[in-house]
């Protein structure tokens, strides 16, 4: 009966196949917007600009390690600013995430090494543990960051990162890497 149907209407063969067609263009479009969105990430992630952020976030830390985040921003504000970016990209990498405008299986193999990384030396205990950031959405976001990576990558791989972390503290420490004489990284 319902072929029956088919035979006198061919107007509903068009429509089943417009509705189809329209939910596969649409997988298509989202599945290619998160790869966009994705690479747009990891663009940014690479760019001489956060590049150089992150060096001179990372020399400007191990420089002043008696300082908190928040003296580091009163005392030096336009060094801290480099901090401040490598803080507000892994917010925006983890807003993304959760409401998945990326792709989520390569956001481990894109991120999750440097990731860690700062987390590990910086982030725990400079950002995540300091009672006047404890609380805000700021730090939130970090440690969410933080769960969805132990949760989302592969254990061998959070080993290899977390090995390195603690390959690259024993090296500063024994070779002492960071001058003592400057506080300034301009």
């Amino acid at each position: 009966m319902f072929i029956e149907a088919i035979k006198m209407n061919p107007i509903i063969p068009a429509l089943v196949g417009t509705i189809v067609g329209g939910f596969i263009s649409w997988g298509t479009n989202t599945t290619q917007k998160k790869s966009q969105t994705t690479f747009n990430f990891h663009r940014e992630f690479d760019s001489h600009l956060m590049h150089e952020s992150r060096i001179k976030a990372d020399i400007f830390i191990k420089l002043n390690p008696n300082l908190t985040l928040n003296e580091m921003t009163e005392t030096y504000s336009q060094d801290s600013f480099h901090i401040w970016q490598v803080i507000k990209f892994y917010r925006r990498l983890w807003v993304a995430i959760k409401y998945k405008q990326v792709i989520l299986k390569l956001v481990p193999d894109l991120f999750g090494e440097t990731f860690m990384g700062w987390y590990i030396k910086y982030f725990h205990e400079k950002y995540i543990q300091n009672p006047v950031y404890r609380y805000s959405q700021g730090c939130e976001d970090i440690l969410n960051l933080k769960k969805w990576f132990d949760n989302h990558s592969k254990k061998s791989e959070m080993y290899k990162w977390k090995e390195f972390v603690s390959k690259e503290f024993e090296l500063n420490s024994k070779f002492k890497l960071i001058p003592k004489s400057s506080n300034k990284l301009n």
